[in-house]
């Protein structure tokens, strides 16, 4: 059994861009946590407004039982799945993780160019 990859950081770090670049490279599918939550939910920002945030965590959790291969994805995790503990262990336990660590400077202009709603 091969290890899931997951790739965790801040906002803007890179995580889906990267995540997709190592999953080709290792020839491994690819899950973006945040992409198919809203497919699932439609915009993180206006769901989390409508229902709140636990509501969130809550959704996102069951997404990942749901949905988690057992082994061989590389998954770009959203900035924030990490926060709660058992959403943590879900995703985490077994894997590889990498947290991809960005200059506060960059993140700083990648989070200035993102639209503002």
């Amino acid at each position: 059994m091969t290890a899931n990859v997951v790739l965790i950081g801040y906002t803007c770090a890179g995580k889906t861009t990267v995540g997709a670049r190592v999953a080709q490279h290792l020839g491994r599918p690819h899950l973006d946590v945040d992409a198919i939550i809203e497919q699932r939910l439609g915009p993180v920002a206006a769901y989390i407004e409508r229902h709140g945030m636990p509501a969130f965590r809550t959704a996102e959790r069951a997404f990942l039982r749901e949905q988690l291969p057992a082994s061989g994805a590389v998954i770009s995790a959203g900035a924030g799945t990490v926060l709660p503990p058992g959403t943590r262990a879900l995703l985490c336990t077994g894997a590889r993780v990498f947290f991809l660590d960005v200059p506060p400077a960059v993140l700083a202009a990648r989070l200035a160019a993102l639209p503002a709603d």
